[in-house]
């Protein structure tokens, strides 16, 4: 009785490293851009949120997300920007470990939570 031969695990491990590692870069960059909800912005928008942070007239947006992930435990989904009458604002979309969204509206220049949905 003759064993059923088995292809070289060593070929197929050095033919799909390429493609794990890609997959793995994907999986490590991809998540950052969604969470950051910046992707969809444009360079002149980016720009000048730059320059109200060099400023001092804005908060950045990873100042804003630590109030959020110190307010709300999970995922941030999302982030939108909004201006009303000069005042800039994000809102922010978390998924929670339970599986509950949460949107927190938070004022970009002082980091104060102007609102809060789904919360329990």
């Amino acid at each position: 009785m003759k064993r059923a031969r088995h292809p070289n695990l060593n070929s197929i491990s050095r033919q799909a490293a390429p493609l794990l590692l890609a997959l793995g870069l994907a999986a490590a960059i991809i998540p950052k851009a969604w969470a950051d909800g910046d992707h969809d912005w444009d360079d002149a928008t980016r720009d000048s949120l730059h320059r109200r942070v060099e400023r001092g007239e804005i908060k950045s947006l990873a100042a804003l997300r630590a109030i959020v992930q110190d307010k709300v435990p999970g995922s941030i989904v999302s982030t939108k920007l909004s201006t009303d009458d000069g005042r800039i604002t994000y809102e922010f979309r978390v998924l929670r470990p339970d599986n509950r969204m949460v949107e927190i509206e938070l004022d970009a220049a002082s980091g104060a939570i102007l609102e809060m949905e789904n919360e329990e």
